[in-house]
């Protein structure tokens, strides 16, 4: 039985998702973690109005399978999007495990020389 909550990106706040109908996740070791343009997580689930207002980008997703962390690692929400079939309202999730960051670019790249300068001197 899995338990699927929702963070702020900063982590802060909680949500219980509703119970998905379509779990999916892997765990790449040694390859991108966007290898071939597919997100190692996705989910899709009834959509009951809750959700929608907390989505931004970066939102954290635990997904805890019998009162542990699945693959010892949160998610980090990338993609989403809202469709209407067969009378109800859909979810899907879509999230890069947190080592993903890790593949981002690094803050000493963004700010520069100077930026650099004045970090080795902290």
């Amino acid at each position: 039985m899995y338990e699927l909550w929702l963070r702020g990106p900063a982590g802060d706040g909680a949500l219980l998702l509703p119970r998905p109908l379509r779990l999916q996740y892997e765990r790449r070791v040694h390859e991108s973690v966007v290898a071939g343009g597919n997100l190692p997580l996705r989910l899709v689930l009834l959509d009951d109005g809750r959700v929608l207002p907390y989505l931004a980008v970066d939102c954290r997703i635990e997904v805890w399978r019998q009162g542990r962390l699945a693959l010892d690692t949160v998610w980090l929400l990338q993609y989403w999007r809202r469709w209407f079939a067969d009378g109800v309202w859909w979810l899907e999730l879509q999230a890069l495990p947190a080592r993903a960051l890790l593949e981002r670019r690094i803050v000493a790249a963004v700010a520069g020389r100077r930026g650099v300068e004045q970090a080795r001197r902290m």
